[in-house]
């Protein structure tokens, strides 16, 4: 998937701990890498895409401070609209 010019490999993987607790999903914008939980339902994994790749947005412009509450409110909303089913179709991911 491409995002802001860069291709960017999403991968299914474990379960990713973090401080203070689990992460349905990562981005790595020095590898172009999402991460997303395999274990989540669908339309999880469709939101956590969202999620990773409003980081991403934010992060190529420069923003390094971003909002999980913000980002994960913005997720949800897009997801309801079906932007979820447009980027895990554009995404080619099973």
């Amino acid at each position: 998937m491409i995002i802001g010019g860069h291709q960017y490999k999403i991968t299914f993987v474990e379960e990713m701990k973090v401080d203070g607790g689990v992460a349905l999903g990562m981005h790595d914008a020095k590898k172009c890498e999402i991460k997303i939980d395999k274990d989540i339902v669908l339309s999880r994994k469709k939101e956590t895409l969202l999620h990773e790749v409003i980081h991403v947005i934010l992060t190529n412009a420069g923003f390094q401070e971003q909002d999980e509450h913000y980002i994960d409110t913005l997720a949800n909303g897009f997801l309801q609209l079906g932007v979820g089913d447009f980027l895990w179709e554009k995404a080619e991911v099973k």
